[in-house]
C-alpha cells in the first residue's frame, strides 16, 4: 500500500454525508484476549523466542522460528540496492509478489522547472534496472508519471497525474504485464476528474481489488473519502462506496483487503469520541460496518495488512507506538508498545503481511533498538510474537516523495523498502 507524500495532506477529515450501508457495531465491554486466545481462534503464528532488542542487522533469537514460520533458505539481512536509471527520485513503486519483477517511477527537475518523469522495471535478485518504459517532460512540472501498485497477475497500474488550473484529470496506464516492458491500455473508470488515489489494497490474489480515493468534485473542495472497487484489468468498476457518517482522518487514508471473505478493511476514528475505529466493506454487497479497535486507545492507523490465508490483520498506530493484531473472524485483538520505542517519534508505519509463512513485518522509521540509529523492520509471528528484528535500513528519509513502504515475495523471503536515499529501494531477506 502506498501512502504519496506529495498527495497526500495530514489534516483532517471528516465524513458527514448520508448514506444507506448497513452499520453494525459489535458489543462493547468483552476482555482483551490472550495470544493463547488468538491462537485458538486460528493464528497461525508461533509460540518460541522473542528477538532480542537491539538485535544486530539480520539477527535472530535462538529458537525463533515456530509452526508458522516456514523454512528459511537464506541468512536474514541486506540485499542489493535498486538505483533508479536517471538518478530521480522515486514517486511510487511494486513489486510482482508472484514473480521476480519489479517497477517504479522516477522524477528529475531541473532548475528551469523543466521535470523528467519515467517508469522502469527493475530485477527483484539483483536490483538491476532491465528496462526504461516510458519517459514523459514537463514543462509546467505538473504532469508526473507514479506506480500505484502491481495488482494481481502482474498488472501494473501507472497513475499520470496531470493537474490543471481547473483540478486534477489524470490518464491511468496499465501494463499487463509488468514483465512484458510497455504500457497495454487505460483504466477510464467514470467519473474520475478530480479524484485522486490514497491507496490501493496490498492484495495480488483477486483482480477485484479495493483503492481509497478523494472524491474532490464538492463544493468545497475539502476532499471525500470514498472506496472504489474495480477490476482493473478489466476496466470495470463494481462500486464507488461512501464511508459511514461519523468517520475522521487525522492521518493516511489506507485500506487493506481480506481477498477470502471479500472484505475491505480502513482504520478511521469515530468523529464522536477520536477513538480508532474500524469501518468493514462486504466487497459483495456494498455494505459497511464498524468495530472498535482492541484498546479504544489512540490513533492515528499508521499501517494496516491483512493475510487472507488466516483472516488475520496486523495494524500500527502512532500515538501510543504500538502494534496490534486482530483475528477479524472475532475481531478480537491484542496490543503492545514496539520494543523499545519511547515515543511517538519512534511509531511504527507501514506493514507488509506475508501469507506464506503467516508473518507481518513492520516497518520502524526511527530506530528504538539499533545501536547505530537508522530504522527498523520487526518481522512477527500472526500471534503477537516477535519473531526477527532486521536493522540496518534507512527509511525515514523526510526529503523521499513517498511515504515508508514494505513489499515481500513471500515464497523467496525477500522484501524491499525504500531508501536509503530517495533515488534507491533497499532489498533484504527475512
Amino acid at each position: 500500500m502506498t501512502r504519496r507524500r506529495l498527495l497526500l495532506a495530514v489534516q483532517t477529515t471528516v465524513i458527514a454525508v448520508a448514506t444507506t450501508s448497513q452499520i453494525t457495531t459489535p458489543a462493547e465491554g468483552s476482555p482483551w484476549p490472550t495470544r493463547d486466545d488468538l491462537q485458538r481462534a486460528g493464528a497461525p503464528g508461533t509460540t518460541a523466542g522473542t528477538a532480542a532488542p537491539g538485535a544486530g542487522a539480520g539477527t535472530a533469537a535462538p529458537g525463533a522460528r515456530g509452526a508458522g514460520a516456514g523454512v528459511r533458505r537464506h541468512a536474514v539481512g541486506l540485499g542489493p540496492v535498486v538505483q533508479t536509471a536517471l538518478g530521480g527520485s522515486i514517486f511510487g513503486w511494486d513489486i510482482n509478489e508472484n514473480g521476480t519483477d519489479g517497477v517504479l517511477a522516477e522524477s528529475v527537475t531541473s532548475q528551469q522547472f523543466l521535470s523528467l518523469s519515467a517508469i522502469e522495471t527493475f530485477d527483484q535478485s539483483t536490483g538491476a534496472i532491465t528496462k526504461l518504459v516510458a519517459k514523459q517532460k514537463s514543462v509546467t512540472g505538473k504532469h508526473q508519471l507514479v506506480v500505484a501498485a502491481v495488482l494481481a497477475n502482474d498488472v501494473g497500474l501507472i497513475d499520470d497525474e496531470r493537474v490543471h488550473p481547473r483540478g486534477r484529470e489524470d490518464v491511468f496506464d496499465l501494463m499487463s504485464p509488468v514483465t512484458g516492458g510497455v504500457f497495454t491500455g487505460t483504466w477510464t473508470p467514470p467519473n474520475m476528474r478530480d479524484v485522486i488515489i490514497q491507496s490501493v489494497a496490498d492484495q495480488q490474489t483477486d483482480p477485484l481489488v479495493a483503492i481509497m480515493v478523494d472524491d474532490y468534485k464538492v463544493k468545497d473542495r475539502s476532499g471525500v473519502p470514498e472506496l472504489l472497487v474495480s477490476d482493473v484489468a478489466k476496466n470495470t468498476v463494481k462500486f464507488l462506496l461512501k464511508f459511514p457518517p461519523g468517520q475522521v482522518w487525522y492521518g493516511p487514508q489506507i485500506v487493506a483487503q481480506d481477498t477470502k471473505t471479500h472484505e475491505a478493511v480502513i482504520g478511521a476514528q469515530a468523529f464522536a469520541s477520536n477513538l480508532p475505529d474500524f469501518v468493514v466493506f462486504d466487497l459483495v454487497h456494498g455494505t459497511a460496518s464498524t468495530f472498535p479497535d482492541v484498546k479504544n486507545g489512540f490513533g492515528p492507523f499508521e499501517g494496516i495488512a491483512i493475510d487472507s490465508t488466516t483472516d488475520m490483520m496486523c495494524t500500527t498506530t502512532g500515538v501510543d507506538y504500538s502494534v496490534e493484531f486482530y483475528n477479524l473472524r472475532t475481531h478480537a485483538g491484542i496490543s503492545e508498545p514496539l520494543p523499545g520505542a519511547g515515543g511517538e517519534l519512534q511509531a511504527g508505519a507501514a506493514i507488509a503481511a506475508d501469507p506464506v509463512n503467516h508473518l507481518f513485518l513492520v516497518t520502524q522509521p526511527s530506530s528504538s533498538v539499533s545501536p547505530s540509529g537508522g530504522s527498523t523492520i520487526f518481522v512477527y509471528g500472526e500471534n503477537g510474537t516477535l519473531e526477527e528484528v532486521i536493522n540496518g535500513f534507512s527509511f525515514s528519509n523526510t526529503a523521499s516523495a513517498v511515504f515508508e513502504r514494505v513489499e515481500v515475495n513471500a515464497s523467496q523471503r525477500v522484501g524491499f523498502v525504500n531508501g536509503p536515499n530517495t533515488n534507491e529501494l533497499q532489498s533484504f531477506t527475512y
